[in-house]
């Protein structure tokens, strides 16, 4: 996983649990959690200091992940702010996240390993991801949607559908009351 991950779980968990926290997380792992944005480090990595987190926070991970999501993504629009049309609904950016963001991603560094997204627009109101990553970490990005309808000003309703190999995310609009 991208040291990039790291440093930004590092500043989520300063930001919102505080300094002491996180090196409380560190002195757990007897590890000084340096790593450096451009380099690859093993995935196990990344889920020890998730679990030593969830439990110094006595969260479950999937919370703890969600949380992530919604913290990192305000970064991720600025990072791939080239790759976003303006004209861009919600919508729009979720239904293109695979071929722009992970695009690059996967162009810049052919190691990358993000995961695969299906996206299909059921209408105007609703797209549906098909999700598949060896990581598994779908509450992420389930916490990255999240955290683009918050900087979209959208209310979204997220369903979550999982199976052995894969997980799919029906996002929708709420339906406005009738008056």
């Amino acid at each position: 996983m991208h040291g990039i991950i790291f440093n930004q779980f590092n500043q989520f968990v300063v930001k919102t649990y505080g300094i002491f926290t996180w090196g409380r997380i560190c002195d757990k792992l007897n590890s000084k959690s340096v790593h450096f944005p451009t380099q690859v480090y093993p995935d196990e990595e990344f889920f020890d200091i998730v679990q030593a987190a969830a439990a110094q926070m006595k969260i479950g991970k999937e919370e703890l992940m969600i949380s992530f999501g919604e913290f990192i993504a305000p970064s991720l629009l600025k990072v791939y702010s080239a790759s976003i049309q303006p004209s861009w609904t919600i919508f729009d950016l979720v239904e293109h996240i695979e071929n722009t963001m992970h695009k690059a991603v996967r162009w810049v560094d052919k190691l990358a390993d993000p995961p695969k997204l299906v996206c299909q627009r059921v209408s105007v109101s609703e797209v549906v991801i098909d999700y598949s990553s060896r990581r598994k970490m779908v509450a992420f990005g389930v916490g990255i949607i999240k955290g683009l309808s918050k900087s979209y000003s959208e209310k979204l309703d997220i369903t979550r559908i999982d199976d052995a190999n894969s997980s799919q995310l029906r996002i929708r609009r709420p339906l406005s009351p009738v008056l």
